[in-house]
């Protein structure tokens, strides 16, 4: 006779995400660089929009999945907050 075997469930590790602003921009976005116009504009799908930086700097653009954009005046960082300089959404 066999002994009995006892099926032990399988084992679920769930973690809570931490509670980071940068994040979002960090992992759910895709990032590109533009360079503000010399009237201080970017061009966001057909229309040009108006930051708050000096005209011909660098700012970095993210596309979220649900359709956001957002412009970033430097690429985010675990170690600081993100400087947002506009957010749209694009319908």
């Amino acid at each position: 006779m066999t002994p009995p075997t006892t099926k032990r469930p399988p084992q679920i590790n769930l973690q809570i995400a931490p509670r980071n602003t940068a994040q979002r921009y960090n992992i759910f976005s895709q990032r590109s660089k533009l360079r503000v116009g010399s009237d201080g504009k970017v061009a966001i799908g057909n229309q040009r929009l108006r930051v708050e930086t000096a005209p011909e700097s660098r700012v970095v653009r993210c596309q979220h999945p649900n359709g956001d954009i957002t412009i970033l005046k430097e690429a985010p960082s675990l170690d600081r907050l993100p400087e947002v300089l506009l957010s749209t959404r694009l319908c």
